[in-house]
């Protein structure tokens, strides 16, 4: 069956797949053996090009929520291109987001995930998720999962550190791949510094703010990353 006969647009929504669950809430389990590894160039923001066969490496979603609104009623597009590694859709949500939308919300970002990791297209987790949200941030993703990606922010630092433990919690090892994007000077300076993958945000690119000197050794698992015992306390 090609992927796109698994869906079965009415209107403008999608009908689900039902896709291997291993939660109450029906939210798809994304398969171990398609989590991405290092960002391949040329790196995107999805909605900031055009979406065709020519755009290829990987795309993240950190950006407005309008530019990827798209994904829930037709994902196949992002199947279209010629991209092989995905950061998750980031929705949006805040303190003030009802716990039931928040919920909403992960079924529908690992559903996407799910679709597009059965296209072959491999998968970085977001966990850039409100700490409140913890307890369901990574429900469909199985443990041992050794990918993730945050969005960084210059005065977010220390949300960054707990988004790193919560992935090494569910990892159950320190040794991850784990890929900040944006954030600033400062934000890539504590990347260097533990050993993360830092991604210059599409904006400083376009402004030149930033060297794009993105190279795949930065993110190669090193010494300077913390013991699993000091991170993560297993």
């Amino acid at each position: 069956m090609a992927i796109k006969e698994l869906l079965n647009p009415i209107g403008n929504q999608v009908v689900t797949w039902m896709f291997p669950t291993d939660n109450e809430w029906g939210i798809p389990v994304l398969p171990l053996n398609m989590a991405g590894k290092y960002p391949e160039t040329p790196i995107h923001i999805w909605g900031a090009k055009a979406r065709n066969k020519s755009l290829t490496g990987t795309v993240f979603h950190y950006t407005d929520d309008y530019r990827f609104s798209g994904h829930w009623k037709n994902p196949s597009k992002l199947i279209d291109t010629s991209i092989t590694l995905v950061g998750e859709v980031n929705y949006t949500m805040t303190l003030q987001t009802p716990k039931a939308i928040a919920l909403e919300l992960i079924f529908k970002k690992r559903w996407l995930s799910r679709y597009w990791a059965e296209a072959g297209i491999r998968i970085l987790v977001d966990v850039n998720v409100p700490t409140e949200f913890e307890d369901i941030a990574l429900l469909g993703v199985p443990k041992g999962w050794d990918a993730y990606c945050t969005h960084g922010y210059s005065d977010g630092i220390a949300a960054t550190y707990e988004e790193f433990d919560m992935a090494c919690r569910h990892a159950g090892t320190s040794d991850i791949f784990f890929t900040v994007y944006g954030g600033g000077r400062k934000v890539k300076e504590e990347c260097q510094k533990m050993g993360w993958c830092h991604v210059i945000e599409e904006s400083d690119r376009a402004r030149g703010r930033f060297k794009d000197d993105f190279n795949v050794s930065n993110y190669l698992k090193t010494e300077n990353k913390a013991s699993v015992s000091q991170s993560v306390g297993i």
